[in-house]
């Protein structure tokens, strides 16, 4: 699970206009700070069954505040879920459901209103790049 979260949160990284220049195409100081902090919440992994809220917790903030993937916050519900008693689970479930659309909003917002890139055909000496 932690190295397909990996490459999701690789992808994931890709839509975020902060994390990498538009003009280099090259990651920003953000973009690594954004990667680091969501391979810690990877790190959490492990423990899904024996915590899932604190998959939760980590998740959401990944998948919320960093904006990186929310893969751990939806292994914590599938748990959480699976162990739902009580009718303030369900509501906690469909918290966690709201901030996952949420998420795939704002990636898809950056998808498709982000910064134009250029190839490498289009920056070349007809396109110079001054610094």
């Amino acid at each position: 699970m932690i190295a397909v979260g990996i490459l999701l949160l690789t992808s994931s990284l890709m839509t975020s206009v902060r994390a990498i220049d538009p003009h280099t195409d090259e990651v920003t100081d953000f973009g690594v700070v954004q990667f680091m902090l969501g391979t810690l919440v990877l790190l959490t992994l492990p423990w899904y069954r024996r915590l899932p809220s604190l998959l939760l917790c980590a998740g959401a903030a990944n998948a919320l505040i960093v904006q990186a993937d929310p893969l751990v916050l939806a292994v914590g519900l599938t748990v959480w879920m699976a162990r739902a008693r009580q009718r303030w689970h369900g509501a906690v479930a469909a918290a966690g459901v709201a901030a996952i659309l949420a998420n795939a909003a704002i990636h898809l917002n950056a998808l498709r209103g982000g910064p134009t890139r250029t190839t490498s055909a289009q920056a070349s000496c007809w396109s110079p790049r001054w610094p």
